[in-house]
């Protein structure tokens, strides 16, 4: 639609310019021109710009074009809401402040679900995601919140850095404890990975990433992410 208009507005204005020109004519601005520069060079001049207005004619709605989709095709600039489903494994050192209650270190798979917003911004993204994980083993419950950004990777697919703060409820000895979290993560969208003919740009990403507790755990999650 944005092309289109740009077409229509930069097309408009060619036969204008063309109007002014004649006008000039008839008014006996082109004798002022003529005697300073020449005939030939007048009409050089008059020639030149003609051309240059056809050429934005082109080059503009390309750019608007350009800007209006994101590699995976959906919108350049806008609000894009996502939901998932991950699952993981987190594993903490000995010496965190989990301690070691038991002998060993605290730890314990989990089934986490998120819920976010990317806010794409042509090339690249930032946005914000909550997560709820049920763990077992030693972990209960974790929850928390991040902030997100990166760069859109292939036809469908992003590479991410986050950084956020993390609740960990433990169980079977170990405490609940709160802190900060940070990880790095890739989203591989349905193109990269030659699914395009079956689910074209329905917005459906698998999810890998690593990330840490306060530097004193490994927490490796993977899952898929449904964006809209």
């Amino acid at each position: 639609m944005i092309t289109i208009m740009a077409e229509v507005a930069f097309l408009s204005l060619l036969p204008f310019c063309c109007y002014l020109s004649k006008l000039s004519l008839t008014f006996g601005v082109s004798r002022s021109l003529t005697d300073s520069f020449g005939t030939n060079k007048f009409e050089e001049r008059y020639m030149k710009n003609l051309i240059l207005a056809a050429a934005v004619c082109c080059f503009v709605p390309t750019l608007a074009s350009a800007q209006e989709t994101a590699p995976d095709g959906t919108d350049a600039f806008g609000i894009e809401p996502y939901v998932g489903v991950l699952g993981g494994y987190h594993t903490f050192d000995k010496d965190s402040e989990f301690g070691s209650p038991r002998g060993g270190s605290m730890n314990g798979a989990l089934i986490s679900g998120i819920a976010g917003v990317n806010i794409p911004l042509g090339p690249v993204f930032v946005g914000a995601e909550g997560n709820a994980s049920k763990g077992f083993n030693d972990i209960d419950w974790e929850y928390g919140v991040r902030g997100r950004i990166g760069a859109r990777a292939g036809e469908s697919g992003m590479v991410f850095a986050s950084a956020g703060y993390q609740w960990v409820n433990g169980k079977r000895a170990y405490s609940d404890q709160k802190d900060w979290v940070y990880g790095v993560g890739v989203e591989v969208g349905p193109k990269d990975i030659g699914l395009g003919g079956v689910t074209g740009n329905s917005g459906i990403r698998i999810r890998l990433q690593m990330e840490t507790y306060d530097f004193d755990s490994l927490r490796p999650m993977g899952g898929v992410v449904f964006h809209f």
